[in-house]
């Protein structure tokens, strides 16, 4: 996992449904993981009224729902990047993968509508720049998928 190839990173992850929180504590206990906490809760109230400050050097988003048929319920919009801009330390990354093409079209058109150049400091808000976000879709064009070299295999890879 992830958190076992880097033990000295703190990880945070957010699950609103139990089975996955259940099947994700389940794994952090079998394998002792003393890096990692979990918190049952939707990411958006998360963010906007239990978090404060900036608080993270990186956030991943790893195959969320796409709602093909309703982008408004879509994770990556606007509201959440200004929510999530607001957590972020000054040269945070976001990270989104999706085996769902259409998906990361749509987050590519939210990142391409933010302002352009670097972050203002100590908190000015997500601004789109080589390296502030990273699209992960180029194992999927491929039959055999790896994952990157910074992270584990998800159950979808």
């Amino acid at each position: 996992t992830t958190a076992e190839m880097f033990p000295e990173s703190r990880f945070l992850g957010v699950e609103v449904h139990k089975p996955g929180l259940a099947s994700l504590l389940k794994k952090v206990r079998s394998r002792n993981l003393t890096n990692v906490r979990v918190v049952r809760s939707d990411v958006i109230t998360l963010l906007a009224d239990r978090m404060e400050g900036q608080i993270f050097d990186e956030v991943w988003v790893l195959f969320p729902d796409p709602w093909s048929s309703f982008n408004k319920r879509r994770l990556i919009r606007p509201y959440f990047l200004s929510l999530l801009s607001q957590r972020l330390n000054d040269g945070g990354i976001l990270r989104v993968a999706s085996d769902v093409k259409e998906y990361i079209e749509h987050v590519e058109a939210v990142m391409d509508s933010l302002p352009r150049g670097p972050p203002a400091p100590n908190g000015g808000g997500l601004r789109r720049e080589k390296g502030l976000w990273v699209a992960m879709t180029d194992g999927f064009r491929d039959a055999e998928t790896v994952p990157p070299s910074y992270r584990g295999a998800t159950h979808y890879e």
